[in-house]
């Protein structure tokens, strides 16, 4: 027998999946609008529903029943429409990417082992406010490399303990500082690298409006980390000086405190030297010099070709007369159904939304128009990100990001504004969900430990996060950006 719960669950699901169906099927029966054509009222019907379907459904569900309503709109042939979004070269990356990274991560423990190996390191010990810096900047980097939820939650208890060793109570100072910024730094690592599922998502709607331009990989990731890692330094700087905290207690900590960290297994070692190539192939692509007779090979291949040589490279190997692993074992492990489906329906979505036979831009362009027309490009530039920064909070950040890169871009050109810059600056504010729950799943876990965070805290050190990273990017990000895009 279900209980109460369970069964109240499943009606709602029920609820949404039916209000998902009559967005989609059913929106194109209300009178157009503005300059929305009766065809734009079909597509926009396509992608109200699917928004939706993400936000309160199933995002596998959405992006299915999406290319059902998409058929039905006339608007492109729905055999162009399958090859524009499988078929793209982003959605094969990241298919191939998954399949890799994620089958590693998996079966090699990777996660734990590197976590363990961050809190052995000596030098952070004795030096409280460098052993809470330390241990955000090494958290990042893990994230970055292995899974951001797993890493988080490991983290929030690494962080309890140490609180109930040093006496911190709950709700005080270094235990919410580093529980939250812990938080907004996965969120960050979701998007730290451009070869990431999310980020190439955005890259791939980006090209798809703006035809041959490019966000470049490289500049792309040095600028985003570069932004992450002053952001949390100044964010701590203003916990030690502003609010002054009293983290002494910290003085009495030391590595063994952790217990002694196993040793990397031959196989483990394996797996993060077959992951350190995937990320120098991936990034070293962009910074080969054309001139190079090896670029004409590299450009033939392409970026999913290199993705599928570094998968062939780990299943020929073998490890004490073992296979090392298999492909069924990355593709079992490694794939997540909601960012492909997600990533292949998308992709040609945006291309639709634009299509001036729509109306939709048009319509979006005449709205926006009296909010963001007749300011400086600067004071443009704040507007934006204080937006995303209201909305990603609210709304689920993918979806935010995914409806502002069209218009965005447009209003680039127009303001001769860096576009590339303009769109990654886009991108981390659209991670800043710290606020509310909403904002992100990370966050909602984040606010699952209300004994130790509560509403109070997260908008105090929330908040100053928030106005350190906007800061950050308007005062340093833009120069160091028009300098690398």
């Amino acid at each position: 027998m279900l209980n109460e719960s369970t069964k109240k669950k499943i009606a709602i699901s029920y609820i949404h999946f039916t209000i998902m169906c009559l967005i989609m099927f059913g929106f194109r029966f209300i009178p157009p609008f503005l300059s929305v054509t009766p065809v734009g009222m079909t597509v926009l019907g396509a992608f109200l529903g699917w928004l939706y379907g993400v936000c309160f459904s199933d995002m596998c569900l959405a992006s299915l029943l999406g290319f059902i309503a998409i058929s039905l709109t006339g608007i492109m042939p729905i055999a162009d429409y399958y090859k524009a979004g499988f078929g793209n070269e982003t959605v094969i990356l990241i298919i191939f990417g998954m399949f890799f990274l994620g089958g590693l991560i998996a079966k090699f423990d990777l996660t734990n082992l590197l976590l363990k190996k961050i809190f052995q390191i000596k030098f952070l010990y004795k030096k409280p406010w460098i052993l809470s810096g330390g241990l955000l900047i090494l958290a990042y980097f893990t994230c970055v490399f292995t899974n951001p939820y797993i890493v988080v939650l490991f983290f929030y208890q690494i962080v309890i303990t140490i609180s109930q060793k040093a006496d911190f109570k709950p709700f005080s100072m270094w235990p919410s500082m580093m529980i939250i910024g812990s938080t907004i730094l996965a969120s960050m690592a979701i998007i730290g690298m451009p070869y990431q599922g999310t980020v190439l998502l955005f890259m791939g709607i980006f090209s798809g409006v703006m035809g041959e331009m490019a966000i470049g990989w490289g500049a792309y990731m040095l600028w985003v980390n570069l932004i992450v890692i002053i952001g949390i330094v100044a964010y701590l700087i203003a916990c030690r000086f502003i609010f002054r905290a009293d983290i002494s207690a910290l003085n009495d900590l030391d590595a063994s405190f952790f217990g002694e960290a196993e040793k990397a297994t031959k196989e483990q070692k394996i797996a993060l030297s077959l992951m350190a190539l995937f990320v120098c192939l991936l990034l070293g692509f962009g910074f080969v010099p054309e001139s190079w007779f090896i670029k004409s090979y590299l450009n033939a291949i392409g970026l999913a070709g290199l993705v599928m040589f570094c998968i062939i490279l780990a299943n020929i190997i073998h490890v004490d007369n073992k296979p090392f692993i298999g492909f069924i074992e990355m593709a079992v492990n490694g794939i997540q159904w909601n960012v492909f489906l997600l990533t292949a329906f998308s992709i040609p979505l945006m291309t639709i939304l634009t299509n001036q036979e729509t109306g939709i831009m048009a319509s979006l362009t005449a709205v926006l128009t009296p909010v963001l027309n007749g300011h400086s490009p600067f004071v443009f530039i704040i507007i934006v990100l204080i937006v995303s920064v209201i909305l990603t909070n609210c709304l689920n950040n993918m979806v935010v990001i995914m409806i502002m890169i069209p218009v965005l871009c447009g209003y680039a050109m127009e303001m001769n504004l860096n576009p590339a810059l303009l769109i990654t600056m886009l991108i981390i504010t659209g991670y800043l969900a710290i606020l509310l729950p909403a904002g992100s799943p990370l966050t909602a876990i984040m606010f699952s430990y209300k004994e130790w965070v509560n509403l109070k805290t997260v908008w105090l050190y929330g908040g100053l996060i928030l106005v350190i990273w906007l800061l950050t990017m308007l005062i340093v990000g833009i120069p160091l950006g028009n300098w690398l895009f």
